[in-house]
């Protein structure tokens, strides 16, 4: 597994860096309200797996249901696609990481499924939606693949249960928009202050300033 040095200090005040393997972010959830920087956070962490690994090493698969993520431009894009327009390609890297899991197909360069939103869950395509989502997250780690689901809730009882079954969350964060109340997932287990967020990373607890606008 290869290592990746992730500096959280880069992005907002950290209390120290964090070095993370590659496949630690298989199959994992970032929850927060509008405008709290959770796609903002993420694109931090992809520029700097940019500047460790070459387009032939990691590539990104952006399934933007709800719009909103962060550009990742030029060559480590492998494909985009806008709104309900995703459920196609999903099922396509779903079977895919089946493929890989079984060795059936080369796996050299990592790829990065970020589905921005969880809107499809809501609508008649939901059992094919979630069919897909669990097919990938159970093949990611062995196929050299990751999931990255990125939704615009406010805390973890408002996103999909099979979502929050199925998915490590890695980030929870909160806006001046959103109060969450909740108990979250992982090592903290307190309420979230609106100047703050709390971000979940491999069972250690980081609060950084929220990003100011």
């Amino acid at each position: 597994m290869k290592s990746v040095n992730i500096n959280l200090g880069k992005i907002k005040n950290a209390q120290k860096d964090l070095n993370i393997g590659i496949g630690d972010l298989s199959y994992c959830l970032v929850i927060g309200g509008w405008a709290s920087g959770k796609s903002f956070w993420l694109d931090n962490i992809y520029n700097q797996l940019k500047e460790q690994m070459s387009p032939e090493e990691l590539g990104f698969v952006l399934l933007n249901v709800s719009g909103g993520a962060e550009e990742i431009n030029n060559e480590y894009i492998i494909e985009e696609h806008i709104s309900n327009e995703c459920l196609g390609p999903l099922a396509e890297y779903a079977e895919l990481a089946r493929q890989r899991s079984n060795g059936d197909e080369a796996k050299d360069r990592h790829i990065i499924v970020h589905i921005e939103g969880n809107d499809l869950a809501l609508t008649n395509e939901r059992s094919k939606y979630f069919n897909s989502i669990t097919l990938l997250a159970s093949n990611a780690k062995n196929a050299n693949m990751s999931l990255i689901i990125v939704d615009n809730r406010a805390n973890e009882q408002q996103t999909p249960p099979e979502i929050t079954k199925l998915c490590r969350l890695i980030a929870l964060f909160s806006s001046n928009n959103y109060l969450p109340n909740a108990k979250y997932i992982g090592a903290a287990k307190s309420k979230l202050d609106k100047f703050e967020k709390q971000i979940i990373l491999n069972n250690e607890t980081y609060i950084l300033e929220r990003l100011k606008t």
